[in-house]
């Protein structure tokens, strides 16, 4: 084939490529003045794909995979600002937002039992470290580089509040990923946890770890929520060393049926009207069995999880993205964010 021609092919294949993809455009402005904002971080709440506003206050994000985001802009000393938005192949779409500015707290000077003060702030930074980082061997590897912005306060029945004055800055050695994150709300007891956050990460780069690093988000990949939901939608459960089980109950009490044959497999899942999305549909909890890798948090050779919806039928993004409209339990219930990756990871094929 002539050169001029391989040339041809290549250019007409990337301009496939790119129109496939979407972008978004937009100014942030101050909600009070109108006055354009510099340097706000503008991204898709837990991905690597964002920009910051130039001197204009405008940002644009190129290259973007169709799909269903939350957007968020944020900088320090404005409330941040969240929306969701759907993006088509091909799309340029246009956001403004505008923010507000933030109202401190005049923080107490207290001379009085500051020690004190210190040893539990210190007890309660543990606890919060083990519940929001995890316990994995990634966890030993991750770490917040700014743990002075939280704050802590035990409720009278037992409950650690935790709240976050600025976006914590995480570095996950484990992974390769810096990450800014947003603290909407931590609450912890020795009988539940809950913690709602949103993240923008940015990958490391080190020629003598990046390879390391590509086995290592392989690996948490590998049995994640994202990877069975792709491997359900492709019929591939199986070959993928996933199984199933319709459940009702995850305590005690609990009947497990047998495992669902590909019939019934079939029958959990359908599309939906965007191609980067499907629907669930099972009124019984789901236990998902995935003997790929074992679960270093139980010691077992295999990894158990559950899942219910929140109604019927709920909409999710392939990417692993669910709003408040699935619930994980077991090893998955179990993960932290030393174990999370971005969204817009890509993992190799076969996934």
């Amino acid at each position: 084939m002539p050169y001029r021609h391989i040339l041809y092919f290549i250019i007409l294949v990337s301009s496939a490529m790119s129109a496939q993809h979407a972008t978004l455009s937009g100014r942030i402005s101050d909600a009070k003045s109108g006055e354009p904002l510099v340097s706000v971080n503008v991204f898709f709440t837990n991905t690597t794909i964002g920009a910051s506003t130039g001197p204009d206050g405008r940002y644009r994000i190129d290259n973007i995979p169709p799909g269903s985001y939350e957007l968020v802009a944020a900088i320090v000393g404005y409330e941040h600002r969240q929306m969701m938005v759907r993006l088509t192949a091909g799309a340029q779409a246009e956001q403004d937002l505008a923010l507000t500015p933030r109202v401190y707290k005049s923080a107490e000077v207290r001379v009085e039992g500051s020690r004190a003060e210190h040893k539990a702030w210190q007890r309660n930074y543990k606890r919060f470290q083990r519940e929001f980082l995890g316990a994995t061997l990634n966890a030993s590897q991750c770490h917040i580089l700014n743990p002075e912005v939280l704050d802590f306060e035990n409720d009278p029945s037992g409950i650690l509040l935790a709240t976050a004055e600025a976006p914590l800055e995480i570095m996950n050695y484990a992974l390769g990923y810096k990450a800014f994150v947003i603290l909407l709300y931590f609450s912890y007891t020795d009988q539940s946890f809950s913690c709602r956050f949103m993240a923008q990460f940015s990958e490391l780069t080190s020629p003598q770890r990046d390879e390391d690093w590509a086995e290592k988000r392989r690996e948490a990949y590998r049995g994640s929520f994202r990877h069975f939901l792709n491997a359900l939608r492709g019929g591939r459960l199986n070959e993928t060393r996933f199984a199933i089980s319709a459940t009702r109950g995850t305590g005690r009490e609990y009947t497990r049926h047998p495992f669902l044959s590909p019939r019934w497999q079939a029958q959990l899942i359908s599309p939906a009207a965007d191609s980067s999305e499907c629907q669930l549909h099972f009124p019984f909890t789901l236990e998902v069995y995935f003997d790929g890798e074992g679960d270093e948090l139980t010691g077992r050779k295999y990894q158990l999880s559950y899942l219910s919806l929140s109604s019927d039928t709920v909409t999710v993004s392939l990417n692993g993205y669910t709003p408040h409209t699935v619930m994980r339990y077991g090893r998955w219930g179990n993960e932290r964010f030393a174990d999370m990756l971005p969204l817009d990871y890509q993992p190799p094929a076969p996934d």
